[in-house]
C-alpha cells in the first residue's frame, strides 16, 4: 500500500596515536578471488593504536507494551516483547561471583575457537537475554568490545554479551549461507555452551555485527533463525542472496553512512576495496563513482534494504523522519509475523559505528593529524554521535522474541 507524503530523500578526542586501515575479504575465498567470488565479499576494519591502547578506558516477534526507560531521540518509547521466557538448561545460573568478563575456548570442526563471555552483576539468577557482538575483518575481541560498548550497555540493562573471535590472519568470518559455514557452527556451539553454563532466555538471543561481522549476522538469520530473534547491522550485512530462506521474518535494524568510501551507499566497492581485490597497494581514498564502476555484486544500499523489507513482507514505502542532525530514520512497517525493518541513514557518515567513542576519536583524528594518519582516518570517514547505534539496537531488540520454535 502506498502512503502519500511518506517518502523523503537526503542529499546527500583527537588522539595522536590513532591509525586506521581498511581491508577487504571474500567469503572464505582465496587471496586472489575472481569477480564472481566477490558477490559475497565484505569490508572489514583495522583500528590500530587508539582501540588497542590509547582509548582503553509464535515463531515471530509478538505484541509489545511500553516499558519505563529513557529513550533516545530516535526511539521515543521503549517497548518489550510479551513472549514467554524460555529458560536454558543452565538456569538458575552461576553464582553471582561469576559476573564479569571471561575468555572461553571451545573446539569447533577440529579447531580451537575463542569468545568473550560477559555476565552482568545483579542478574538474580533469572534467564537473561543475549547479544552476540561480531567484529569486523581483522579485529580482535577486545577491540570490538571498545567499538560497540555493548558490555557497558549490558551492565546497565542486565543482559549477556558474547563476543566471538574470527579465525585466520587477518581474523575473518565466513558468511556463506549454507550448513557448511564453520563460523555459523562456531556461533551455534558457543550458544549451546553458554546456555548450559549460564541462565539464558533462549527466546531472546540477538546478533549485532559491524562490516564483515554484519555479514555473518545476516547469514545467521538465514541458517539459525530458530535461535536468533532479531539482528542489528552496521555498514554491512544487507547482501542477502537468493539462497537465504529464514524460517520466519526476522526483524532487522540497519545503519549506513552515505559517505562510506569502502562500501559506498550507491553500491559497488570503493577504490581502496577495489585495490585490495586486485592485490594492489592501498591508495588514498577518493569519493566513489556513482553509479558504481565496480559493482562486484554489491547493490545500492537503498535497493538492498528494500529487498530485505520485501523478504519480510513489509510495506515497500517506509515512514521517514529526520531524527537527529544529519540522521534519517526509515521504518518499513506492516511486515509479516510482527517483524520490522528499521534503517538509519547518516548523511555524512562513513564506514563507522554511530555513537562509538573510539570511532569518533578516529574520525576526529583527521584534523591536525600527520598526513598518514589523516588519510587513514578519512578512509574510515565521519562518525556521528547524534545517535547511539548500540543503545538503539538494544531498544529495538527488546521488542522481539522467539515463541514456539522447535530446534
Amino acid at each position: 500500500m502506498n502512503r502519500p507524503g511518506n517518502k523523503m530523500t537526503l542529499s546527500g578526542v583527537t588522539t595522536a596515536a590513532v591509525a586506521a586501515a581498511p581491508f577487504f575479504a571474500a567469503r572464505g575465498g582465496p587471496s586472489k578471488p575472481k569477480a564472481t567470488k566477490w558477490r559475497a565479499a565484505a569490508t572489514g576494519l583495522v583500528l590500530l593504536a587508539c582501540i588497542s591502547a590509547a582509548c582503553s578506558s509464535s515463531p515471530n516477534g509478538v505484541p509489545t507494551q511500553p516499558a519505563s526507560g529513557t529513550a533516545t531521540a530516535a526511539a521515543p518509547a521503549v517497548a518489550v516483547s510479551m513472549a514467554p521466557v524460555r529458560s536454558s538448561s543452565g538456569c538458575p545460573g552461576p553464582n553471582p561471583s561469576a559476573s564479569g568478563a571471561t575468555t572461553e575456548t571451545i573446539t569447533v570442526a577440529g579447531a580451537q575457537r575463542t569468545y568473550r563471555r560477559y555476565l552482568p552483576e545483579h542478574a538474580d539468577n533469572r534467564p537473561l537475554p543475549v547479544v552476540i557482538d561480531l567484529h569486523p575483518l581483522g579485529r580482535t575481541i577486545d577491540e570490538q568490545v571498545k567499538i560497540s560498548a555493548f558490555e557497558a550497555a549490558a551492565a546497565r540493562e542486565t543482559f549477556i554479551v558474547l563476543t566471538p573471535q574470527g579465525a585466520g590472519t587477518p581474523a575473518n568470518w565466513s558468511f556463506a549461507e549454507n550448513a557448511a559455514n564453520v563460523d555459523v557452527q562456531f556461533i551455534t556451539s558457543m550458544l549451546d555452551e553458554v546456555e548450559a553454563a549460564a541462565c539464558v532466555d533462549t527466546a531472546r538471543v540477538y546478533a549485532a555485527g559491524y562490516s564483515a561481522g554484519a555479514n555473518l549476522a545476516s547469514a545467521l538469520t538465514c541458517l539459525r533463525g530458530d535461535r536468533i530473534a532479531a539482528v542489528g547491522l552496521v555498514s554491512g550485512g544487507t547482501g542477502r542472496s537468493g539462497t537465504c530462506h529464514p524460517p520466519r521474518a526476522i526483524a532487522v535494524m540497519i545503519f549506513w553512512g552515505k559517505k562510506d568510501v569502502l562500501l559506498p551507499y550507491c553500491g559497488g566497492v570503493g577504490n581502496i576495496a577495489f585495490a585490495l581485490i586486485q592485490n594492489q597497494p592501498i591508495p588514498t581514498a577518493i569519493p566513489p563513482t556513482c553509479p558504481p564502476a565496480n559493482l562486484f555484486g554489491f547493490l545500492p544500499v537503498d535497493q538492498a534494504v528494500s529487498n530485505w523489507a520485501a523478504a519480510n513482507g513489509c510495506d515497500p514505502n517506509p515512514n521517514v523522519a529526520q531524527v537527529a542532525v544529519g540522521v534519517e530514520q526509515r521504518d518499513f512497517g506492516r511486515c509479516d509475523q510482527a517483524s520490522a525493518v528499521r534503517f538509519f541513514v547518516v548523511a555524512d557518515g562513513g564506514h563507522t559505528w554511530p555513537g562509538s567513542k573510539v570511532m569518533k576519536a578516529i574520525s576526529d583524528s583527521a584534523t591536525g593529524a600527520p598526513s598518514s594518519q589523516a588519510g587513514l582516518a578519512e578512509a574510515i570517514g565521519f562518525t556521528t554521535d547524534a545517535i547511539d547505534a548500540t543503545q538503539l539496537m538494544w531498544t529495538f531488540f527488546q521488542r522481539y522474541a522467539l515463541t514456539d520454535i522447535t530446534r
